[in-house]
């Protein structure tokens, strides 16, 4: 299972920030180094601590259950990797998902973006 992506605009698994970033590239256009995590992560991690259907009230119990699920096999090395051919001491980290463009699929408030994140 692949849960990382490179910025490819052929792409379709990258979220609308991540695909933004990478049509510029793809123009030419200076963009910050990265990659993506992709929605494999998400589905391999969420059928073990999360209930099929999510109540509003539900949403704290869900958010530690995924804070505390282990990740898929090969995941930290690959990250390590990943991050180590950046090489950058601070990462800007931006949560998404392919469909958060689509308007019958917005979440205000949803989705994060964090900026000096330390590596670690």
């Amino acid at each position: 299972m692949a849960l990382f992506a490179d910025l490819d605009v052929a792409d379709h698994a990258l979220g609308g920030k991540a695909r933004s970033l990478a049509q510029l590239r793809a123009r030419g256009l200076p963009t910050p180094r990265g990659f993506v995590i992709t929605d494999r992560l998400f589905r391999a991690v969420t059928p073990t601590v999360l209930p099929k259907q999510l109540e509003i009230a539900a949403l704290d119990a869900a958010a530690t259950a995924l804070r505390a699920a282990p990740w898929p096999d090969g995941f930290a090395a690959e990250l390590t990797a990943r991050l180590d051919a950046l090489g950058a001491a601070r990462l800007s980290v931006r949560s998404s998902f392919a469909g958060e463009d689509d308007p019958a699929a917005l979440a205000p408030g949803v989705f994060e973006s964090r900026v000096d994140v330390p590596r670690a």
